[in-house]
């Protein structure tokens, strides 16, 4: 582990106990504390206004609600487009950066408790769990009301009706293909979904209405990590070979500050010789 990674792994495990996060002890390398980092970030939202937008199936099932329960949907959707906090009402899994949220990290779709009490830690959010949950995509400037559906629901986080619902309202979130004329095997059973979730088993595209999508081709490895994060680990690396200065000229006094965000991961400063650096 050279400098500038023991800096950036530093800075990282800082960032997990300052707010409570918790991490794979037992394996503190840089590639395993890096990747547990970029699978933090998938799962906060970062609080920012932004459009909602409901599928025609919720509202019709909106209109069978009791008057407390549209209470409820109005109060997110309140949240959502005044830019506030959302993070408590999440899966409590956004504090545990070890374990990934397969509907997540597959289908990029999110779980909100329809609890309006708020939360703004792991121990707190054990009081405000839900019932009720409700399922959205989340963009930088839309949030896409899926559906509403019982947490004790068999299979309820792996509902092929979500993507027939996204497909139905919004088509454009989805990658369609138009190059796959057949294939024998075609899953559309929430079971085996959820079979092929917990496996690591890669099924990624699905057939809707006759047509074949998937959702940004989105894959986990073997291990049931995120591939996408472990290229965003590859693209580190490259960049921090390019800067990294070559022997007999050493780095000193590494310093990394952390953005949260995975198009503008951090900035480095060091010293070589009497040299600042910054990137």
């Amino acid at each position: 582990m050279n400098m500038f990674e023991k800096a950036i792994k530093n800075a990282i495990i800082s960032y997990f106990d300052s707010i409570g996060i918790s991490y794979d002890t037992s394996d503190t390398s840089f590639d395993k504390i890096f990747e547990q980092y970029m699978n933090t970030l998938d799962k906060w939202i970062s609080p920012q206004p932004r459009k909602v937008l409901i599928s025609k199936e919720l509202l019709a099932k909106i209109n069978t609600f009791t008057d407390e329960q549209k209470q409820k949907v109005n109060y997110f959707k309140g949240l959502f487009e005044s830019g506030k906090n959302i993070n408590g009402h999440l899966s409590r899994l956004i504090y545990n950066s070890n374990k990934y949220d397969k509907l997540l990290m597959l289908w990029d779709i999110r779980h909100i408790h329809l609890n309006t009490l708020e939360a703004h830690t792991n121990h707190e959010m054990r009081l405000n769990r839900s019932d009720d949950l409700l399922f959205v995509r989340v963009t930088n400037d839309a949030v896409y009301f899926i559906d509403i559906e019982k947490h004790n629901k068999p299979h309820v986080f792996s509902m092929f009706t979500l993507l027939e619902i996204v497909q139905n309202n919004w088509e454009f979130l989805l990658t369609k293909y138009s190059n796959i004329i057949k294939t024998d095997f075609v899953i559309t059973d929430d079971e085996t979904l959820e079979n092929c979730f917990k496996a690591n088993l890669n099924y990624f595209i699905y057939k809707i209405k006759g047509c074949y999508y998937s959702v940004e081709a989105k894959i986990q490895s073997l291990s049931g990590t995120s591939l996408d994060n472990m290229l965003k680990y590859d693209e580190l690396q490259k960049c921090l070979n390019k800067i990294y200065p070559k022997p007999p000229i050493y780095p000193k006094n590494v310093q990394c500050i952390l953005h949260h965000k995975k198009d503008y991961f951090c900035d480095i400063a060091w010293m070589e010789g009497s040299n600042q650096k910054t990137i």
